[in-house]
């Protein structure tokens, strides 16, 4: 369901000339994709794990707001003990799931290399995340230098293009989930994500045409 929101986050956001957002949203569904697949590889174990992985963002969380409570007591209206009580309760039943079935591989590179789709990693996802991710030896995607000297932003090299192969890759993924996952479960925007692919294909070859 949140790949078919992001998919029609990305279709809208293309047809108003928004490449950017529909890159960063298409990106999205290619990392869904990819944690989709590595669990169902061995969904008994990794199932577990994907559910536990928010846990160590609670513990960070409760550890950030204990510091911040030693330094200014006023700041934050929450007990001490409280937060404590949280630490410990949390620390438990990572340890506790990390016994039981491991802990969850949060580096996607990985996740990819396991099942086999470190091509889908290598390039849309990397080429996208340059978009998301910049650096300065990236600087030159998105600034140039006039004649006069002076400094021009622009957009990402290739983003208008970029956008409709983005969209392809997105559709073509959420395609794989929705053909496979229908069959299990009764989901509500099969029809509605349907009507968005037409609508998509008939957009991009109007808008070819048009060029």
């Amino acid at each position: 369901m949140t790949c078919f929101q992001n998919l029609r986050g990305a279709f809208r956001a293309f047809r108003k000339g928004d490449d950017y957002i529909s890159n960063i949203l298409c990106r999205n569904v290619i990392e869904y994709y990819i944690t989709w697949k590595y669990i169902d590889k061995d969904p008994e174990t990794r199932i577990p794990q994907f559910v536990d992985a928010p846990l160590r963002g609670q513990l960070r969380f409760s550890e950030t707001v204990e510091g911040i409570i030693e330094e200014e007591p006023d700041l934050i209206d929450v007990e001490p003990v409280r937060i404590k009580e949280r630490k410990t309760e949390l620390i438990g039943q990572i340890d506790a799931g990390i016994e039981s079935h491991g802990a969850w591989n949060k580096i996607i590179e990985q996740r990819a290399i396991d099942v086999g789709l470190e091509n889908l990693y290598n390039m849309p996802y990397r080429l996208l995340s340059t978009i998301i991710h910049p650096d300065a030896l990236q600087s030159d995607n998105y600034f140039t230098e006039e004649n006069d000297g002076t400094v021009k932003i622009c957009p990402f090299r290739d983003m208008a293009e970029n956008s409709i192969r983005s969209l392809q890759t997105g559709f073509w993924l959420a395609n794989e989930m929705f053909s496979q996952l229908a069959g299990i479960f009764d989901l509500p925007n099969q029809d509605q994500y349907e009507v968005l692919i037409r609508r998509t294909v008939n957009h991009v070859r109007s808008k070819a045409n048009s060029t």
